[in-house]
């Protein structure tokens, strides 16, 4: 271990190449990294492990870094009582994922930074996500709870280890759960009907996106959404209502995004997420796996919707990529911090008085404080996010000018804003380049390459092939995951081949078939898949893990079907394999994929909206497949119903008496038909029923991560206003156990009113409810609850005197 003068204390995480681990070398914390040394400390002196997992950019990670890893006082405890490890999540997905089980089993939620407290042999007891360094709000101070906890070590043992054996049998259990099984039918077109039903069921009429705040940007539904709304589309084209609701969908999300503050207006790109439903305030954090995907959809949307404005936001993205998160030889950085000068987005935001400073005419400075709706309080903390307030179209008839030039002059200035900017002390640069986040880059710069006519950004993608097989392949052979200042270590996981070769595959897509480049991509697409296959796949059963046999062996071996906020590594290697079979004409690939889908088929029945990368391949495929009927043995797209996207007309009187509609452990009653004139407004109430003994969260927990129970209103008539009401949220405990939402019978009420255009006649509204039943200490899968209500519409009285 190097030491240094300069600081106070130096500690074994110096030799890191991860910024993360880096950002904590100097803590009075005896931090080791994750590796044989740290975990044979423990077994040898018989002490708990603490185990810290975060990442650079991550704001809260900073907070508790500063309030308790930097405190010496705290830092003697868990140096006497624990062998304490430090993660970067992103250079060890494997542990991140496998804990954060852990902590969302014991917690019911999880997030950055990730606590966990182990045996020595690495089976979690106790689990939670930031601590204070005192008592507050109902969380236990870092320190208290830390003591506790290794006196229950030395004095309670057996209560601390039975704990770990329940939260390691419900990870397996997740395992076995959520793995491929048994060959289930396939049934691509329910499953696309079922998705797109929850997908409508999510979606947020007023802002776009799915669900509430926080707000995710829904990367892998958009795409699925764009390949279901491409011209000759045949499912869609049987069903004239469909495309609408599908396309109302895309257009407000990638709408609502690129206006909000979600999206950096100044110099391009996109934030993790929005802390508000309306994408005004960003987490200001910005991550490689989010613009990679962000930018592929924009500019796939620019060419099949028709929407230059949608071209401009892709090729400003990929442009703040290529200008200030590329190494100089062809790879890209992981990330940017959302904290700079020890605040959180400090370096994006604007006063009105530094908007007129910087452009000087008073002209340009008020088109911009127009445009982005400044104000002299702002928006966050003093200052002014930057948002599209009033578009170019609006405000181009008061310039009396056209919206694609206003757009122009717009640009120009945001640029001396941008030049501006650059003088601030910027947000920290995770400078780490990751193989499958890379893969992800190389897809979009290929797409936009093709589909903007960009040459610049597909000779950008070659340089980052060629960059990862020259960094990141170990003797030409093995693919490693990470890599800093030419140090390349960590094997790579399913994630990283399955990603990079989908970017070989978008390569192959983008060059002439006969190029250099092209026959050299197909060559070393057809090398990576073998070597994928032979890792990663599961000859005894299906589909793919996560690691392989090089990796190291923890207690559970997952396989990921589901997306995340990146595409699950098993639906992009079934993607991927399906896509290569088709460029190669070797159908093995293609019964490799299939056997893995048809393992899936039990949990894409279940709940097929989050499988939304797998249904893309799928759809990719059975389009290919119905073009080539010589490879036979698919359902084709063709005449696949999709009614589910919108609410059937029934007839009121036709139903019998209704009964209570269950959903595992939380039920609901039936609602009266309601009758309501055109124009008139109704009330509509849910009384629903927990399981004695579980409560769901609030509409609006305090904990961001947590599942918010949603309530959703969609029917075939026109609504004018949906605004639905829940009750106080109910309060149980103190300290991190403490439970917050509603339990035993409660009601939710939304007050509409009818469009006065409404066709009169017998209709139904279908109310769907998303929640999740949890106990103080875990959390059972989200449940869906649907309930039909008759409604009857009629004229309104006319009314004299």
């Amino acid at each position: 271990m190097e030491t240094t003068s300069k600081h106070k204390h130096t500690n074994r995480l110096i030799d890191s190449t991860s910024p993360y681990l880096l950002q904590h070398a100097h803590n009075p914390v005896d931090w080791y990294p994750w590796g044989p040394e740290a975990i044979a400390r423990a077994r040898s002196e018989d002490k708990p492990i603490f185990l810290s997992v975060g990442y650079s950019a991550c704001h809260w990670c900073h907070v508790m870094e500063r309030e308790v890893f930097e405190n010496p006082e705290i830092a003697a405890i868990m140096n006497q009582y624990f062998v304490n490890i430090k993660v970067d999540r992103e250079e060890r997905p494997d542990l991140d994922e496998l804990y954060m089980l852990a902590t969302q089993i014991t917690t019911g939620s999880g997030g950055w930074p990730m606590s966990v407290w182990l045996t020595p042999d690495l089976e979690p007891f106790y689990a939670g996500t930031y601590f204070p360094p005192v008592d507050t709000q109902g969380r236990p101070g870092f320190p208290r709870l830390a003591i506790t906890l290794a006196q229950m070590w030395e004095k309670e043992r057996a209560k601390l280890l039975e704990q770990a054996q329940r939260v390691v049998a419900g990870i397996q259990r997740y395992a076995v759960e959520m793995a491929p099984a048994a060959d289930g039918p396939m049934d691509l077109p329910g499953w696309l009907t079922a998705a797109m039903e929850e997908y409508a069921d999510r979606y947020d009429p007023a802002f776009g996106g799915l669900g509430g705040a926080p707000k995710f940007p829904p990367s892998q539904a958009l795409r699925l959404w764009l390949a279901l709304l491409a011209p000759g589309q045949a499912p869609l084209r049987d069903l004239p209502s469909a495309p609408a609701v599908l396309r109302e969908m895309t257009v407000k999300t990638l709408d609502g995004m690129m206006r909000g503050g979600l999206y950096d207006q100044v110099g391009g790109g996109f934030a993790r997420y929005a802390t508000d439903e309306a994408w005004q305030i960003p987490h200001f954090e910005k991550m490689l796996y989010d613009n990679a995907q962000l930018a592929a959809v924009y500019a796939l949307a620019a060419v099949q919707l028709g929407r230059p404005d949608y071209a401009r936001i892709a090729r400003h993205t990929l442009d703040f990529w290529l200008r200030e998160m590329a190494h100089d030889q062809g790879g890209f950085y992981a990330a940017l911090d959302a904290d700079s000068e020890g605040h959180e987005g400090k370096y994006y935001l604007w006063t009105v008085l530094e908007i007129r400073e910087t452009l000087r005419h008073p002209d340009d400075s008020e088109l911009l404080i127009k445009h982005f709706g400044l104000s002299e309080t702002g928006n966050f903390e003093g200052g002014n996010i930057l948002h599209v307030a009033r578009g170019v179209e609006e405000l181009a008839v008061d310039y009396h000018t056209t919206p694609g030039e206003l757009q122009q002059r717009v640009d120009r200035l945001c640029g001396k804003l941008r030049a501006t900017r650059a003088q601030r002390v910027a947000p920290a640069r995770d400078d780490k380049i990751l193989t499958g986040w890379n893969g992800l880059m190389i897809s979009a710069l290929a797409i936009g390459g093709r589909v903007l006519r960009e040459p610049q950004y597909l000779e950008a993608a070659h340089r980052a092939i060629g960059f990862l097989l020259i960094n990141h392949m170990e003797a030409g052979r093995r693919l490693l995951r990470t890599s800093r200042e030419g140090r390349a270590h960590v094997p790579a996981f399913l994630e990283d081949h399955a990603c990079l070769l989908n970017g070989l595959l978008d390569l192959i897509d983008s060059t002439a078939p006969h190029s250099l480049p092209g026959t050299m991509a197909r060559k070393r697409a057809l090398e990576l898949a073998d070597t994928m296959l032979k890792l990663f796949h599961d000859p005894a059963g299906h589909g793919f893990f996560f690691t392989h046999a090089g990796h190291e062996k923890l207690f559970a071996r997952l396989k990921t079907g589901a997306d995340n906020a990146t595409p699950a590594a098993g639906a992009m290697a079934i993607r991927a394999l399906l896509r290569l079979a088709a460029v190669s004409g070797k159908t093995q690939y293609r019964d490799v994929a299939m056997d893995a889908v048809a393992g899936f088929a039990g949990a894409l029945a279940r709940q097929p909206s989050m499988f939304g990368t797998l249904l893309l391949g799928l759809v990719e495929d059975a389009q290919f497949m119905a073009a080539q009927p010589h490879f036979g043995g698919v359902v084709p797209l063709a005449g696949m119903p999709l009614a589910a996207v919108t609410v059937a007309t029934k007839d009121p009187g036709s139903a019998g008496a209704a009964a209570p509609v269950a959903a595992g452990l939380v039920t609901v009653d039936p609602v009266a038909p309601l009758v309501v004139t055109t124009g008139g407004s109704f009330s509509l109430s849910l009384t629903l029923h927990v399981a004695p003994g579980f409560h769901v969260p609030a509409d609006k927990p305090r904990d961001r991560e947590a599942f918010a129970t949603l309530a959703r209103l969609r029917s075939d008539l026109p609504l004018a206003t949906q605004e639905w009401h829940y009750p106080l949220a109910q309060r149980w405990g103190t300290g991190p156990e403490a439970a917050e939402g509603f339990a035993g019978t409660f009601t939710i009420t939304a007050h509409c009113t009818l469009a006065g255009s409404a066709p009169l006649g017998r209709h139904v509204i279908r109310v769907t409810v998303l929640t999740q039943a949890c106990t103080a200490t875990s959390c059972r899968p989200p449940e869906k609850l649907t309930v039909e209500v008759p409604v009857e519409v009629r004229a309104p009285t006319s009314q004299s005197g």
